[in-house]
C-alpha cells in the first residue's frame, strides 16, 4: 500500500495581550494554525488532538486556527470539527497562484501560508504534522515564545532539530543558483528540518521570509522542472539517505548561508535543542564535528522539551480506501498521539467482554461497522480505544501501522494481544522492538494468520447463471482498446525488492509508460485518470515494494480492470491466490529482461495468445472480494467471548520468527539482474 504524501503543518501564533476580539474579549496571546488536505485529514486529527489536554488550550489562553484546502468535503470537516473542536477552521486555497505553485508535493505553499498569518502576530511557531506535543508540554507554551523575543530578536529565526534526510544530493542546480550558494558550501552546512521553527514579525524574520517567498513563486527555484531527475535507486545507493520532494527544506538551509550560520546545542535532561541562529559576523559551523557529537552523545535526540518527531504511518492510504468515522471521546491520561479515545456505547459493560482497540488503521476503527456487527455477528463485545482500560480488555488489538507506544510487558495475565498489519514486515519493523512471544493472534494477508485478510480475492461462479461475471463482448471491447505496451503506476521510488532497478534495465528493451511521485506524472488512484492509462494497455508492472510471502496488494488485483499483471517472483503465490499464476505474467520465469521484453511483444503481436490471459474471466466473479471486513470484527469478538467464558486455548505467536526471519526475499530487483548479467557472460 502507498503511503499518502503529508500536506499538514501547524503553527503556533503569539499575539498581543493587549488586542481584543469583535466582542470586546481580551485576544489569546497565542494561537496554534494548522493546515491540512483531504488526503491527511487523519493527521491533522491526530496532530490537533495531542493539544487537547494542555492547560493554555483549555483556559482559552492559546487559540486553535486550522487552514483547510479546498479538497476538503463538508462531510470531513465535520469529523475534524467532533474531534477537534476547540479548532477555529478557515479556508486555505491556491486558486490565486500560479499553475506550478498548486502543485502541494512541492511544498511551496508553506511559505507563503506562514507569510500570511506572520502579518497578523508577533511571532509564529511553524511546525509539520509529523511533530507531535508531548503530554507534559503544559504550561510551557508561554515560557517558549517570551524566549524568542528575549534571546532571539536579532535573528528573526529559530530552527529546532536536524534533519535526517540528505536533500542536496538531489537538488536542482536552479535552487543554488537563485540562492547566490554553492553545492560545496551548502552541504558543509549541517543540515536542519523545515518543519519546525519560530520567526517573529520584525525585519530580521521578513528578510528571511521574503527571500523564501521569492523562492516558492519563482518557477526555477523551489522545486524546478525535473529536479527529480536523479532521484533513483542508483542515486541512492551513491549518497545514503535522500529524499526527493523536500525542497522547501533545501531551500531554507540554503536561505541560510553557510558562512552565516552557527549551530547552538542547549542540553535541557536527555533532550537536545538546535537552534539555527543567523548573524553576519559568525564564522561557518564546522557541520562534521556537529554531527559526530550529536551522533554519539544524542543517540535519542528529539526535538526540544516539548515536541516529538514521528514518522506518518497514520494516514488514510488510498489502497486501504477506507471511510472515516467519528473517533471522538476524551484524551485519557495513557493516550500517545495517534490514539483519539472514543465512545461506543458503555465502555465495561457488565458481562459483556471489552475489546481494547490501542491504535487505528487510518482514521478507522477496525469495529467501525458497529450496525453490521450487530446485524450479522451473533457475538456482543463492548468495544473501546481507552487506553487506561488495558487492564479490563479481553481482547487488545495492536496496529503495527501507528508508532503508538506498545507496552512490552502485559498489564493483563489473561488478555489476548492480537498482531494487526496489513503491510510488509519490511516496510513496517516496528514488531522487532516488542518480545518475540507478546501476541497471541494475527490479524495480516498471510493465509497461515489465525484471521487471515486479503486486499482481495478472486471468488469462483456460482455456475451459469452468476450475473456477477465479464462478458466475451466486454474482455473483446478492452482487448480491441490497448494501444501501448506496459504501464507501471509508481510512487515509492527506493525498495527494499529493487523493482525499480528491474524497470529501468527492462525499459531498454520496450516502452513502459511510468506515472507516478517518482518522474513527477501525476495520476490520482481510482479515478478516471488510472481507468484510462490501464484501458490503453497491454500490462500492468504490478511489482510490489518488498517480496514477501503472501503479499499481493491493490497493485496485483488491477487485473480486474481487464490488463495483464507482470510479477517480480511466483513464491509469494500459494494457496489461493497460486492458481491465479495462470494469467499473470512472472519476470523471474525468464532469463533476461530483454527475454521478458520480447515476450510481452510477441503476446501483442499475437492478438489469440493474449487473449488467454484473460481465461480467468470465465471461472470468477466480477466484482472486488476484500475480505478485511465486518466478519474480521466478529472473529475477533468471538476470541473475546471465549476469553471471557475461560475456553479459549492461548497459543504464543513467535512474532520475529514469523513475520520477521526468512517471510521477504530481499531484493528480487536486483538479484534478477545480477543473474542476467551472469547468464550473458557465461554466453560470452
Amino acid at each position: 500500500m502507498a503511503k499518502c504524501f503529508v500536506v499538514a503543518v501547524i503553527i503556533i501564533v503569539n499575539v498581543s495581550l493587549k488586542s481584543t476580539t469583535e466582542r470586546g474579549k481580551i485576544k489569546p496571546q497565542y494561537s496554534i494554525v494548522t493546515l491540512f488536505s483531504k488526503n491527511h485529514l487523519c493527521e491533522a486529527i491526530h496532530s490537533c488532538r495531542t493539544y487537547a489536554h494542555v492547560s493554555e488550550i483549555k483556559n482559552g489562553n492559546v487559540a486553535v486556527i486550522g487552514l483547510y484546502a479546498s479538497d476538503v468535503s463538508e462531510d470531513n470537516l465535520a469529523i475534524y470539527s467532533k474531534n477537534c473542536p476547540f479548532v477555529q477552521l478557515r479556508p486555505f486555497t491556491v486558486s490565486g497562484y500560479p499553475d506550478f505553485f498548486k502543485n502541494l508535493k512541492n511544498y511551496r505553499f508553506k511559505f507563503p501560508t506562514v507569510a500570511k498569518v506572520l502579518s497578523e502576530f508577533k511571532t509564529i511557531f511553524y511546525v509539520d504534522a509529523s511533530i507531535q506535543l508531548k503530554s507534559d508540554a503544559n504550561d510551557t507554551l508561554t515560557d517558549l515564545f517570551n524566549s524568542m523575543w528575549a534571546e532571539f530578536a536579532p535573528q528573526g529565526i529559530r530552527l529546532f532539530s536536524n534533519s535526517s534526510h540528505l536533500n542536496f544530493p538531489v537538488t536542482h542546480s536552479n535552487m543554488y543558483d537563485f540562492f547566490n550558494v554553492t553545492e560545496t558550501q551548502t552541504k558543509e552546512t549541517y543540515q536542519l528540518q523545515s518543519g519546525i521553527y519560530m520567526l517573529n514579525n520584525s525585519p530580521a524574520g521578513w528578510e528571511i521570509m521574503n527571500k523564501m517567498i521569492q523562492c516558492s513563486l519563482e518557477p526555477k527555484c523551489m522545486a524546478p522542472n525535473r529536479a527529480k531527475v536523479n532521484c533513483n535507486i542508483q542515486f541512492v545507493l551513491k549518497n545514503n539517505r535522500v529524499v526527493c520532494h523536500r525542497f522547501d527544506q533545501s531551500a531554507l538551509n540554503m536561505r541560510m548561508n553557510p558562512k552565516k550560520a552557527v549551530l547552538l546545542i542547549v542540553v535541557v535532561g536527555v533532550m537536545a535543542v538546535i537552534n539555527l541562529v543567523i548573524k553576519s559576523s559568525v564564522a561557518s559551523v564546522n557541520s562534521q564535528n556537529v554531527k559526530s557529537l550529536l551522533d554519539s552523545d544524542f543517540t535519542n535526540f528529539q526535538i526540544g522539551v516539548l515536541f516529538q518527531s514521528v514518522e506518518s504511518e497514520n494516514v488514510l492510504s488510498d489502497s486501504e480506501n477506507l471511510t472515516l468515522t467519528d473517533v471522538t471521546g476524551d484524551v485519557d491520561a495513557h493516550s500517545t498521539f495517534s490514539t483519539m479515545p472514543y465512545s461506543m456505547g458503555q465502555e465495561n459493560v457488565s458481562g459483556v467482554p471489552l475489546v481494547l482497540e490501542w491504535n487505528y488503521i487510518g482514521c478507522r476503527s477496525l469495529f467501525h461497522d458497529r450496525a453490521g456487527l450487530e446485524k450479522h455477528c451473533k457475538y456482543t463485545c463492548t468495544y473501546t480505544a481507552n487506553h487506561s482500560l488495558l487492564e479490563n480488555a479481553a481482547v487488545t488489538v495492536y496496529h503495527m501501522g501507528a508508532n503508538d507506544n506498545i507496552p512490552s510487558r502485559s498489564m493483563n495475565a489473561s488478555s489476548v494481544k492480537v498482531f494487526l498489519n496489513l503491510e510488509s514486515p519490511s516496510h513496517r519493523p516496528q514488531f522487532l522492538k516488542l518480545p518475540a512471544r507478546f501476541f497471541d493472534v494475527s490479524i495480516t494477508y498471510r493465509q497461515d494468520s489465525t484471521i487471515p485478510v486479503y486486499y482481495d480475492s478472486f471468488v469462483p461462479l456460482d455456475g451459469a447463471n452468476d450475473t456477477d461475471r465479464w462478458t466475451d463482448a466486454e474482455v473483446e471491447a478492452a482487448i480491441r482498446a490497448k494501444e501501448k505496451p506496459a504501464l507501471w503506476m509508481v510512487s515509492h521510488c527506493n525498495t527494499y525488492s529493487a523493482r525499480e532497478m528491474y524497470v529501468s534495465t527492462l525499459k531498454q528493451h520496450i516502452n513502459v509508460t511510468q506515472i507516478g511521485g517518482c518522474n513527477q506524472v501525476e495520476c490520482p488512484r481510482f479515478d478516471d485518470c488510472e481507468k484510462s492509462y490501464i484501458r490503453n494497455h497491454y500490462f500492468y508492472i504490478a511489482f510490489e515494494s518488498a517480496v514477501c510471502i503472501d503479499y499481493i496488494t491493490e497493485k496485483f488485483f488491477r487485473m480486474r480492470q481487464l490488463i495483464v499483471p507482470i510479477v517480480l517472483d511466483k513464491r509469494v503465490f500459494r494457496g489461493i491466490h497460486k492458481t491465479l499464476l495462470n494469467y499473470t505474467i512472472v519476470a523471474s520465469d525468464f532469463e533476461s529482461q530483454k527475454q521478458l521484453a520480447e515476450y510481452l511483444q510477441h503476446l501483442i503481436d499475437h492478438p489469440d495468445e493474449y487473449r488467454k490471459y484473460f481465461d480467468w474471466t470465465k471461472l470468477y466473479k466480477k466484482s472486488e472480494q476484500p475480505s478485511f471486513n465486518t466478519n474480521t470484527a466478529c472473529k475477533v469478538c468471538e476470541i473475546a467471548n471465549q476469553v471471557q467464558t475461560g475456553t479459549y486455548k492461548k497459543t504464543k505467536l513467535n512474532i520475529h520468527e514469523w513475520w520477521g526471519k526468512n517471510s521477504c526475499y530481499g531484493p528480487v530487483g536486483k538479484d534478477l539482474i545480477s543473474r542476467s548479467e551472469l547468464s550473458n557472460k557465461l554466453k560470452d
